[in-house]
């Protein structure tokens, strides 16, 4: 059954509502990681964990992740399974079309050139 009771029309926003207290103190219900002590580090985890509860799935989460520079601490943290996850993961490898697209003064790159253009991590 979704939306609980059929026939409960009882307020629920006072459970619902978000106060300063998730944010000011270690909420149990917010799972903060180690190590995030003040007020500012827990908005920051406030709002990204909104956030997940709001956009899980979509491409948003990882672009957040990486804007905060939280990718690794909350993937190792939230995620069991993402064991291989590395710094370099912060960027997105460049597509190989596009490399090979590429020209250095109207000739295709060398194969030197096009490793060097490629983001750090990936070959």
């Amino acid at each position: 059954m979704h939306g609980g009771t059929p026939g409960d029309v009882n307020n629920t926003i006072a459970e619902m509502t978000a106060t300063d207290i998730l944010f000011t103190t270690n909420a149990p219900s917010e799972q903060y990681p180690a190590g995030v002590a003040s007020t500012a580090d827990r908005f920051i985890h406030f709002m990204l964990n909104e956030r997940t509860r709001e956009l899980c799935g979509e491409f948003y989460r990882w672009e957040d992740l990486v804007r905060t520079e939280t990718l690794l601490s909350r993937t190792v943290l939230f995620n069991a399974d993402a064991t291989n996850i590395e710094p370099y993961h912060k960027l997105r490898p460049i597509p190989s079309l596009q490399i090979d697209a590429t020209t250095v003064n109207g000739k295709p790159m060398t194969a030197e050139e096009k490793a060097a253009y490629q983001n750090p991590g990936y070959n």
